[in-house]
């Protein structure tokens, strides 16, 4: 069994990795928050990362043998290009999230490309090695109404490539294995397995 911390205040994001493998036992810190400020998304995922390599260590946490991970993820939308991306748990903040999915809706009413795609980069260290990456995509798109109530955030919006229905609609099983985030950290998991 690995033992890991993630970097994230998100616990939404902890209990999806937590259902992706058995062999992975992961650990969050309360509170934990930094600020995002990278131009990219391999920026944002180092700078949680190294926090939380900081804070451990203050903590007087032994992570000699221990997985560190963090990752940054966005949904990437063609036809409102740059305004989520890195950006993506920034936008609109002063909105709910079913609002902001109606904004998206409706920004989208007369675009000729509905194509979205989600990213996810994983930042990680095992064992003290040097700080490495996984990265994935999520290819689909905006649906023209909300619909399904498993997942969160834009879930009830992104229609992955191939499906008729939204992810929020095909649940965390479907989720656990093809989205963007599952993917980046299987590969991320690979690699830590083999190390192990």
């Amino acid at each position: 069994m690995i033992e890991a911390y993630l970097a994230s205040g998100n616990s939404h994001k902890c209990q999806e990795f937590m259902k992706m493998s058995s062999s992975i036992s992961i650990k969050t810190i309360d509170g934990f928050n930094t600020e995002e400020n990278g131009n990219t998304y391999m920026d944002n995922a180092k700078i949680k990362l190294l926090a939380l390599k900081d804070l451990l260590i203050q903590k007087n946490v032994d992570i000699s043998n221990l997985l560190l991970f963090a990752d940054d993820s966005g949904l990437e939308i063609n036809a409102m290009k740059g305004e989520l991306g890195i950006h993506t748990s920034r936008f609109m903040p002063e909105l709910s999230q079913p609002e902001k999915n109606e904004l998206i809706i409706k920004r989208l009413e007369n675009a000729q490309s509905r194509s979205a795609f989600y990213t996810c980069t994983i930042c990680y260290i095992f064992k003290n090695s040097d700080i490495r990456f996984t990265q994935s995509c999520f290819h689909g798109t905006i649906s023209f109404t909300q619909s399904g109530v498993n997942g969160f955030g834009y879930d009830p919006i992104f229609i992955p490539k191939g499906q008729t229905k939204t992810l929020a609609e095909l649940g965390d099983d479907y989720k656990n294995l093809y989205s963007h985030r599952a993917l980046a950290f299987k590969k991320m998991m690979n690699i830590a397995l083999a190390i192990n």
